[in-house]
Formats: C-alpha cells, structure tokens, sequence
C-alpha cells in the first residue's frame, strides 16, 4: 500500500502461514474474519513492524500511520503524549516475549484522537522462537471519556461542597473547567428576562482568583437565548462563520474575537435562568464529550451556586439580626444606666438628710438596694452578649481562692442578708493559688450565690466550701431551696433557661447569672456542674478551675465550717469588685432620648454659696437634666463648687467664662457629641480644664480609647459609685 499498510494486497501468504502455522489458515480466511470484527486487527513481525492490517484499520488511519516507522501504533498515528508510553510497552514485550497490552490515543485519518486498548499474543514456531505478534486495538474512547469525566466531576462536588462564598465558589468552578478543556473563558450569565437583562459573571485565564461582573441587554442575543430555553446546547465551532453579527459574541464576552464557543442552558421549572459558556478566541471543533462535560458541570454549579448565595443570605441576615441586637443591648445598657446616674447620686443625698428619719433611711435604703440590683442585672445582660462577641478580655494575676471567696461574699451579702440565710463557709486549709481575673472570678461566685439566695425560702441555708482537688482549685456551692427539674437541669446554664415561675416572680433576674458563670468559668480554662436531686431537694454548683503549684498553708487561716458574720465579712472583704470594675460590661450604645434639652446659658450652682478657699470647680455637662444636676448637688455638698449644663453649647459657653478645674463631661450630647466637647475643651484660650472625665453610659474599649485620643483624663461608666468618684477628684491637688 506504499506508505500505508494494505489489508489485501499487502498481505503475503507467508505472514498469514508464520503467524499461524499450526493451523494452517488461509489468507482469505484470515482476511474475511478479520474485516468482519469491530476492532482494528493486526499483525506485526517479531521487531513490531506491522505486516498485516485489517479492513477497518486501514479506514480509521488513512494515510496517517507509516508501517516502516517503527513498532506498530507508535509514531505519528499515536498522540504525543502517548507515545512514549507505547513504545516503552513494545520494548518490554519485545524483551521478554510476553503479551502485550496499553491503551493510547490514536490519531484516525481526520486528524481526530481517540483512546484505544491495545492488545497482543506472541506467535512462536514449533521449536518457540517469536515468529510474530498478532492483535487487535479496541476503540474505548467513550468509555474513557465517561471515566475521566466522572472523576472529574466527582473530585469538583468534592471541591466545591464546603465553600460557602459564592464567588469563591465560582471561581473553583469556572477554573477547573476552564483548566481542563483550555478554553480562554468561562463565563456564567445570569438572565433576568422581566428586566431584559443579563449579569455576565466572566473568568479569564488571564486572572483565574478574579470573577468580572458585567450587566448587558438580553435584545441582542435573543437568537441565542431561543435555543437555550428550548434546553438546547449551542456549539459554535467557528463564530466567524456561524454567526451573522460575531461582535455581539465579543462583546457578551467581553473578548476581542471570540473563536468558538459552547454554552448549556440552566432550566428550572422550564424557565431559563442562566447560561454556562466555554469560550475559545481561536475556532474549535468541540468534541461531544468536550460538550457533555459542559453540561453536567452547569448541572452542578448552578444549584451549588445558589444554595451558597442562600446561605449567604441567610448569614448575613442572621448576621445583620445579630447587629441589631447588640446595638439593640448597647443602647439599653446605656439608657438604663443614665437614669440609675441620678437615683444613685440622689440616693447619697439622702443619706446625709435621712439620719435622724427611720422612715426616710428606710426608703432610702430600699432605693439604694433597688437601683443596685438593677445595676447588676443591666452588667450581667451586657456581660453575656460581651463574652459571647469575644469583647470581655480578662486581666489574669495569680490570686489566691480565699480572696475570691472574700470578694464573692462581700457582693452577695446584702441579699443574703435580706434573706435571713445562714452562710457557712468551709475555707481551704491550705493556700490555693489559681490564675485568673480576681473581678471576674468573684462575679462567678457572687453569681451563684445570689442564685442560692434567690431560690432558697427565707431563713434557709447555703453552704460554701472552697478547696483543692488534684490540680483544681474548687468551689462548691450548695443550698436547701428549690432545687431543680430534672427536665431543666441538662440546660440550666443555658440564656434565659428559668424554671416556671409564679406570677409574683419572687426570683427575679432574666435566667442569665448561670449562662455568665459558664462562660467566665470556661474562659478561665474551667468547668461548672449543676447537680440537684429534684424539685424541693436543694441544688449544688461545682466549679472547677486550673489551679498552680500546692503553696504553704497561710498563717492563722481559720479552716473551721463556721457561719460568716458581718464583722468577719467586713474585716475579710475588700472593694466591691463591682465598683473596683465601675463600669465593665457595657456597650457600644447611641444616645436615644428624643426630647427637648434645656440649653439655658445659666449655670446651676450647688447649695453652698461661695467657693471655700483651694476648692476645686466641677462643671457637669449631661442632656439628663436629673443626672446633671443631682451630681452637681452631691459634689456640692461634700464642698466643692460645681455648675451643671446640659448641651455642649452651654458647656463651651460656662467653662469660657469660669474656668473650671475638672470637667465631668458625658459623651452622647444632641448636636455635639462628648469627643468634640473636649477637643474644644482643650483648644480654650484662658487653658484647658486639669481635668476631663467622661460620666458616661458607653463603655466598650473602643470608647475608651476614643476617649483618650479625644483628651479625656478619665473614663466612667454609669452608674458612678460615689466612693468612686470622690476619691478620683480627691486626687487631685487643690488650686
């Protein structure tokens, strides 16, 4: 056949009757059974050199294979990647005489490739020498193709399955296909038929981290939006040819020449919602495969694509949810803390006037008791949607479990008392050091027995037993109340988890103590257990916490179960590490009171006419009216000079004119907030105040550094304790 092996004419009686001998075939007979077969069949000699090529062979090479160019199927009829793999093949079976098997690509006579399992027998002669090789090469390719592409397919649902970000997600999508097909482009058009518009979502090979948003009119491609809702696949091997107006496929691309393209429709309930297309620059003939791969990939984009973009959705709204319910606590905490400024101050006043009145003294102690237990339910409520935010940072020093236990009594004592409960307290009776935040840690205990206290009938008792298990310093607190369901108790550390109550709700609190001791207790590296035997039986809290090294046993520590008396409690305790902590677990808030604000020039002077000699002067800037000027009274009374305002006007106005050594300046004023009133403050021409505090309801770290950089001093959150305060400005030198 010259350059190409001729089935039956090339074919000597003599190749037939040495691959065969033993059965004495004739080449007629050989040639007849071979054509008839669906596999190209073949003889080769010893060395591979093809002698032999039957009928359907020759139709599927053409002109392309050169028998003299080696082994059989190696050369140019064999895809180039392939081709050292075949000859590697020949060579081995040559070398050992063994069968012969692999599977390449083969080029057929239109220039196309496809897969082909080759296999061979050695044909020996009587005495076993290798006469030959007889085989055949088995068209696979669909089978090949459907094996790679269901891997591939497989290994993208596996990529693309945790991505949540949409575009993340289409970017991996769009990359793999367009890494493999090695298309210049693969794009994603979203169609909004009752606008007439698409949304282009392109990604080119150029930029594969990067996904281009574009928005076009549908008019122009109406032809070929047609097609797509019709479910059918629009292959356009040669654009140029194919197309009447090619500058539309340009500019729906966005590339300067589209060569060729393959784009799949996305139906769903027969509506076209979008198309997935493979651009090429340069004309393609796209395989069938090369088509299917585009469609089963647009099958499992597009509902991953859109259960990303739901999730996402539904993130941000939860997210968006979440926001406004933080600033939702932040503005609360703030609104409840400016009207309990006042009722403290006012509270501190009475004092002074109510000794000699028992029934003043009374009311005024039910008010101070009052305002201070809705202070600490504004800090537990802020406290927990801090801790849950990451917001609250403990401050850790290695402490020691007895002054934990001190501080938690001192806190919980009124209520304890309010009660008529009988404390005992079992102390460790040796010293036990533990790391951690000594305020924090003292909330925890102080938490819990105020839960004790508040779910205990009066005159019951609680019992208190600090100490060291292993490596663990231990608080128990157990009581003789209410006890708990064994319904409730696996989610009584859970927000808002309450037990029913009557309608008096004699308990109170918002059923959030316990979620906060959970979490300080587990940000502390610790646990807390909740045990009880029922209803009517009593309950118990454990905590549990990583303790140091065993220390030597403190002198004259009383390890005796005894009761805590009053003065044993006073001589034991120190600050309240609530008004130690003025001020912590506020939020980020605005100032919402939407009413009008007294703006008279006129300053407010307290009670005492005339400033005693080096008596400092304190101007009080708030929009609250009450706040402002019940600090002003209490400040007076203890003898210094103070002058109250309630807009930042007025207050740049009054500190112009008298000069003030301290400024006590809230920060959410109408019209200016507090950080530009001090600014001014500290530009005045006769010199700035010694002092700036901020009296205020905002109390996030952010506000606290915005404070400083603004020029404040200091910073307060309300509600002040006046102990607090008086000692701040008892530490400033007299002018």
């Amino acid at each position: 056949m010259g350059s190409e092996a001729q089935p039956h004419d090339g074919l000597s009686e003599r190749g037939i009757s040495q691959a065969m001998p033993e059965r004495g075939t004739g080449a007629a007979d050989f040639r007849l059974l071979a054509d008839a077969l669906p596999h190209l069949v073949w003889v080769c000699r010893p060395d591979g050199a093809l002698d032999y090529l039957n009928h359907r062979g020759s139709e599927y090479f053409g002109a392309a294979h050169d028998p003299s160019n080696g082994p059989f199927l190696c050369g140019p009829a064999t895809h180039p990647e392939d081709n050292e793999r075949a000859r590697a093949a020949w060579e081995e079976a040559i070398a050992r005489s063994d069968p012969l098997s692999f599977e390449t690509r083969l080029r057929r006579h239109d220039g196309r490739f496809y897969w082909h399992l080759t296999r061979a027998q050695p044909v020996r002669d009587g005495s076993g020498a290798l006469t030959g090789w007889m085989g055949t090469s088995t068209n696979v390719h669909d089978a090949k193709e459907a094996n790679d592409r269901s891997a591939f397919l497989l290994a993208l649902s596996t990529e693309l399955a945790p991505l949540g970000n949409p575009q993340e997600l289409l970017c991996a999508a769009m990359g793999r296909l367009r890494e493999r097909l090695g298309a210049a482009l693969v794009s994603l058009a979203e169609l909004d038929e009752s606008q007439g518009e698409a949304v282009m979502l392109r990604q080119r090979a150029s930029d594969a981290s990067q996904i281009e948003v574009a928005s076009l009119p549908l008019r122009p491609f109406e032809n070929l939006a047609t097609r797509a809702r019709q479910g059918q696949v629009t292959i356009m091997r040669d654009v140029r040819d194919q197309s009447r107006a090619p500058a539309l496929y340009d500019r729906w691309f966005g590339l300067e020449g589209v060569g060729a393209v393959v784009s799949a429709p996305l139906l769903q309930g027969g509506a076209l919602l979008a198309l997935l297309s493979v651009v090429e620059a340069k004309p393609r003939d796209w395989s069938e495969s090369e088509v299917t791969l585009v469609q089963r990939v647009a099958d499992i984009v597009w509902p991953a694509f859109e259960k990303a973009r739901a999730d996402r959705a539904v993130e941000e709204a939860l997210r968006e949810v979440n926001q406004r319910k933080d600033e939702f606590l932040a503005m609360l905490g703030h609104e409840l803390r400016n009207p309990l400024a006042p009722i403290t101050s006012a509270v501190h006043i009475l004092r002074i006037h109510a000794a000699r009145h028992s029934e003043i003294e009374w009311a005024r102690a039910v008010i101070d008791r009052q305002t201070r237990h809705l202070a600490r339910l504004v800090d537990d409520l802020l406290d927990v949607s801090r801790i849950v935010r990451g917001q609250i940072v403990l401050h850790r020093e290695e402490l020691d479990l007895v002054d934990i236990v001190t501080h938690g009594i001192e806190t919980s004592r009124p209520l304890i008392r309010a009660r008529n409960h009988r404390l005992h307290v079992q102390m460790p009776r040796a010293q036990v050091r533990l790391p951690g935040d000594l305020t924090r840690l003292a909330q925890v205990l102080a938490n819990l027995l105020n839960n004790a206290a508040k779910y205990t009938d009066e005159g019951g008792e609680i019992w208190l037993d600090a100490s060291r298990e292993g490596n663990r310093a231990v608080l128990r607190v157990r009581d003789t109340g209410a006890g708990i369901a064994a319904t409730l108790l696996p989610r009584v550390f859970e927000l808002f988890a309450q037990a029913e109550r009557t309608l008096d709700r004699s308990q109170g609190g918002l059923g959030i103590g316990l979620t906060l001791v959970k979490l300080l207790v587990e940000m502390h590296g610790g646990s807390v257990e909740a045990r009880s035997a029922g209803l009517g039986q009593g309950a118990e809290f454990i905590v549990r916490l990583p303790a140091l090294p065993d220390g030597n046993p403190p002198a004259g520590r009383d390890a005796r179960d005894s009761q805590i008396t009053p003065a044993e409690r006073d001589s034991r305790a120190g600050k309240d590490p609530r008004a130690a902590d003025a001020g912590q677990g506020a939020q980020d808030g605005h100032n919402g009171h939407g009413r009008k604000v007294d703006e008279s020039r006129e300053a407010h002077a307290g009670p005492r006419q005339g400033r005693p000699p080096g008596a400092l002067r304190i101007l009080i800037v708030d929009d609250n009216v009450d706040a402002a000027d019940s600090t002003a009274m209490l400040l007076s009374l203890d003898g210094y000079e103070t002058h109250s305002v309630h807009s930042a006007r007025a207050a740049l106005e009054v500190a112009s004119s008298i000069s003030p050594d301290v400024v006590l300046l809230d920060i959410g004023l109408p019209e200016m907030d507090g950080y530009e009133v001090a600014r001014r403050l500290r530009s005045l021409p006769q010199g700035a105040p010694s002092m700036i505090v901020a009296l205020t309801g905002y109390g996030q770290p952010a506000d606290r550094e915005r404070a400083t950089l603004a020029g404040f001093d200091e910073f307060l959150v309300k509600p002040v304790e006046t102990a607090v305060l008086s000692g701040l400005l008892e530490s400033l030198p007299l002018h």
